[in-house]
């Protein structure tokens, strides 16, 4: 078990409070391997019990110089800020040739997110209307 200093969760704390206050913050944990950066950002998340997770993680591959494909998994977007549907355009405006797929569940099709979201410039959309529950 790694014991972290009182500077580091102290560090933690504080990058919290700002979320939680609605400042966009950015917590950079760095370190040789083996020094705990997996460890402190899983106490992060520990702490973090009453944010939305989106967790993503880098491998290598020595098939491909590209990481694994991505999934983006976003639900009830209806509800998002103009700033996180920017952050999602510019994601696909700068993705080019990346294995990215972002799955977006929104409603009404007809409100404002909805028509930014078609306005996205992507290489393939696919959209599903109308569903039905247990219709074929």
């Amino acid at each position: 078990m790694l014991l972290w200093s009182d500077d580091q969760i102290a560090a933690l704390d504080r990058t919290l409070l700002q979320g939680r206050a609605g400042q966009p913050s950015l917590l950079l944990v760095q370190g040789e391997p083996g020094a705990g950066k997996s460890s402190l950002l899983g106490e992060l998340v520990r702490r973090a019990h009453e944010f939305q997770l989106l967790a993503a993680e880098g491998r290598e591959s020595e098939d491909s110089p590209a990481a694994g494909p991505v999934l983006l998994h976003t639900d009830d977007t209806h509800s998002a800020h103009p700033e996180s549907v920017e952050a999602l355009r510019l994601l696909l405006a700068r993705a080019d040739r990346a294995r990215l797929l972002i799955a977006v569940g929104i409603r009404p099709p007809d409100g404002p997110v909805a028509r930014a979201v078609a306005k996205f410039d992507v290489g393939s959309r696919q959209e599903l209307t109308a569903l039905v529950r247990g219709g074929r």
